[in-house]
């Protein structure tokens, strides 16, 4: 799966605009931007667009008849629509002249009211759908039906954090702020449209986040009630994360708890995009042990940091000892991580130009004794060690040496190089 940007909207417009038929899955956490980019791919489009939310048979079903009602120009009561399949076959009874897109978003919701939904879907596509100019696109939040999608062998898209870009672009901030906001909201149209410019960030912190009356007070509770009944473990597990503990033996250890008993947690925690696994290079996904786990929202990871522990003072409207707890911790917890994050992605688009040649293996090492480099790139000729701090030039090349001392623990006769990126590469623009 890749990460959907404009170059995954300019290819789905160009597969719609194919004469086959086509059928993609888009997976995105909540609030990951899954409806702005159908809604940005469906401009200038013939489509039939459904959406997905939280209701039964009887309240959704009916709306969905609406829609096809609207676009066939149909008049059909919607009494006699009361399933997803009579839904499909209505579909099928309609004649499309042109190529059409019919877009099921957050089709997990319609998993939760019939989970028969997946083999309808997959019978019609394969009776009817790919046979006609149709590109069949459904969005989830969830990786856990995955499996029932590769029988079709449907095209991926995978949605991750808006980029960084999208802040870049307001004038009014300086390199840092801009920065700093990415770190801790994201780059969420929705985020930024509550953050107020004029104020410097604690305050815009304090009014958006803090206060009990604020529009994110209860973000975290509210995110995992979308997927979840019983929250309180999984909200433990996000603070211990939150808080540097990657390590599921560091987790079980910081919750009192043996590692085997948070697996299942760990694993639906993955299947619904709010955590992701890494490894360092050349380990199996599966079976390695050495994995880590991370946040994948910005502001999730922020919330679950210095929200969800301190919700006994800030329930009384007692801030400022979270805001002195914010300041001193501010740089480790969120800015050290999400900085070397958006570098390796950096580098990762276009090695040529940072490394100066194109790795065919690319990515962060670490053992089990603490040793640690940010990244490793190798091709067959040339290996660079790269460590990323957010400090400035001066004490971040005191780390030269460091870094080469971990570079021992990695054997290679290939062409050993050295780079040490501080913030100065950032508001220098890299």
């Amino acid at each position: 799966m890749v990460p959907i940007n404009q170059d995954n909207l300019v290819q789905l417009n160009e597969t719609f605009h194919n004469s086959n038929s086509s059928f993609h899955i888009i997976y995105g956490a909540n609030k990951s931007g899954k409806t702005t980019f159908i809604r940005d791919f469906m401009v200038k489009k013939s489509s039939v667009y459904f959406s997905g939310f939280s209701s039964t048979a009887k309240i959704l079903f009916p709306t969905y008849i609406e829609v096809i009602n609207r676009k066939f120009k149909l008049k059909q009561s919607s009494r006699y629509y009361n399933t997803f399949e009579s839904i499909l076959s209505l579909l099928t009874e309609q004649t499309i002249n042109e190529k059409t897109a019919i877009i099921f978003d957050n089709f997990q919701e319609l998993i939760k009211i019939d989970k028969n939904v997946l083999n309808i879907l997959v019978k019609y596509w394969d009776t009817t759908f790919k046979k006609q100019q149709i590109t069949l696109i459904c969005t989830l939040n969830n990786l856990q039906y995955q499996e029932y999608f590769d029988i079709l062998s449907p095209k991926i898209i995978s949605l991750e954090q808006f980029p960084f870009e999208n802040i870049q672009k307001k004038p009014v901030l300086t390199h840092t702020d801009k920065f700093y906001i990415y770190s801790i909201f994201g780059a969420s149209s929705y985020f930024l449209s509550f953050y107020n410019t004029k104020l410097e960030l604690t305050k815009n912190v304090y009014q958006i986040v803090f206060q009990p009356n604020s529009p994110f007070y209860n973000y975290g509770f509210e995110y995992l009630q979308k997927d979840f009944s019983d929250i309180g473990t999984f909200s433990s597990i996000l603070h211990a994360i939150a808080i540097g503990k990657h390590k599921i033996g560091q987790i079980a250890e910081f919750l009192d708890v043996k590692s085997t008993y948070l697996t299942r947690y760990m694993k639906k925690l993955q299947d619904a995009l709010i955590i992701k696994k890494e490894l360092p290079i050349k380990q199996n996904y599966t079976y390695s042990k050495y994995g880590r786990y991370y946040i994948s929202n910005h502001f999730l990871r922020f919330w679950f940091c210095y929200v969800y522990p301190n919700k006994n003072s800030l329930d009384i409207k007692k801030h400022t000892p979270v805001l002195k707890k914010l300041d001193t911790t501010i740089t480790q917890f969120i800015i050290t991580p999400t900085y070397k994050n958006y570098i390796i992605k950096r580098i990762e688009s276009n090695p040529l130009k940072y490394l100066g040649f194109s790795p065919h293996t690319f990515g962060p090492w670490w053992d089990n004794n603490g040793n640690n480099i940010d990244l490793v790139a190798y091709d067959d000729e040339h290996i660079v060690f790269v460590n990323i701090l957010w400090e400035t030039k001066e004490k971040a090349i005191l780390q030269y040496n460091h870094l080469k001392e971990m570079s021992t623990y990695i054997e290679t006769t290939k062409k050993k190089n050295y780079i040490i990126i501080s913030k100065q590469t950032y508001l220098n623009n890299l």
